[in-house]
């Protein structure tokens, strides 16, 4: 799951939460990850969720597979998710669970974190795409709902208080935002849907 920014209204102020690993609800299913959207002068917030394939998520490219369209980062093969080690940082994963497919990089790649507007990513859903966010799918699984939660607890992670610069990128398990296994954000990430 990538990390992305959320709104707090009582606060009001948005505030990040990290990328981290969690298993699927069931097998088969791939995570269409949230976005903004530019809607009649304000933002719009549309909420991921599981299904067989990758819906529509603004065009966003949030690295790690998610290139904007679709998820290059893995597949399923039979009951057996294997990642793709091209955009994954696997460390000592078996080499049954993991193939090597390159995947294409622009070198000018918009960090825009919004869809639509002036300044936003200009990506439509394909007609199997909006039929996929308007059918059958699954919310975020209680793991994803943990992350979600202690991301807003913690006041670090709100935009007013550091500057759209996290210190916390992603966790490699949810509901952990100190420790081991926590990735510091490197490089700016000033893309909040203000």
């Amino acid at each position: 799951m990538p990390g992305f920014w959320a709104w707090r209204k009582s606060v009001p102020d948005y505030f990040w939460v990290p990328g981290t690993w969690v298993r699927p609800p069931q097998s088969g299913l791939l995570w269409t990850p949230p976005y903004w959207s530019q809607v009649d002068g304000g933002y719009a917030y549309h909420a991921g969720y599981w299904a067989s394939e990758v819906g529509f998520y603004g065009g966003i490219n949030y690295g790690f597979g998610y290139t904007g369209s679709g998820y290059e980062g893995g597949h399923w093969k039979d009951d057996s998710f294997t990642y793709n080690q091209a955009v994954n940082n696997l460390g000592s994963l078996d080499g049954a669970s993991v193939y090597d497919q390159a995947v294409a990089v622009e070198e000018n790649a918009s960090h825009i974190s919004y869809n639509g507007g002036a300044r936003g990513t200009a990506a439509r859903p394909t007609e199997q795409q909006e039929t996929l966010a308007n059918g059958q799918h699954i919310g975020p699984t209680p793991e994803q709902q943990k992350q979600f939660e202690l991301a807003a607890m913690d006041r670090s992670l709100y935009s007013k208080l550091n500057n759209g610069e996290p210190g916390v990128a992603a966790t490699q398990r949810a509901g952990i935002l100190t420790g081991l296994g926590v990735a510091r954000r490197s490089t700016p990430s000033k893309q909040t849907a203000r």
